[in-house]
C-alpha cells in the first residue's frame, strides 16, 4: 500500500467515525431536523463506506432526495431499506414450508 492508499484509508475511516459520532448526538438530542441525514451520515446508518452509499444511489438502491449537487436521506427510508433486505433464517423457512404443506393437505381432503 503506497501513501496515497493508506491517506484515502484514514479519510474514509474518520468520515465513517465522524458520522457516527453525528449520530449519536442526534439520538441524544431527539431533534427534529436529524429526519434528514448527510450521505455520511446514511453511510453510518446502513454501516457501509462512503463510496457505496454513492454506489446505491446512482444504482436506485435506496431512496434519497437532491437539490442541486446536494443529496439527503430520510432516516425511516434508510432503515426500512435495511429491514426490506433481511433474509429469512433456516427455522422460518421450514415453518412457513410446513404451514404451505399443512395448507395443501387440508385443501384435499
Amino acid at each position: 500500500m503506497n501513501s496515497e492508499e493508506i491517506k484515502g484509508v484514514i479519510k474514509e475511516a474518520l468520515r465513517e467515525v465522524l458520522a457516527e459520532l453525528r449520530l449519536s448526538e442526534i439520538s441524544i438530542t431527539g431533534k427534529e431536523e436529524a429526519q434528514y441525514v448527510n450521505a455520511v451520515q446514511a453511510a453510518a446508518i446502513l454501516k457501509r463506506k462512503v463510496s457505496t452509499v454513492y454506489w446505491m444511489v446512482r444504482h436506485r438502491l435506496i431512496p434519497y432526495y437532491k437539490q442541486g449537487a446536494r443529496l439527503s436521506f430520510r432516516r425511516e427510508d434508510l432503515l426500512q431499506y435495511m429491514a426490506s433486505s433481511r433474509c429469512s433464517s433456516q427455522a422460518e423457512l421450514t415453518e412457513l414450508t410446513e404451514k404451505n404443506a399443512a395448507k395443501e393437505i387440508s385443501t384435499y381432503k
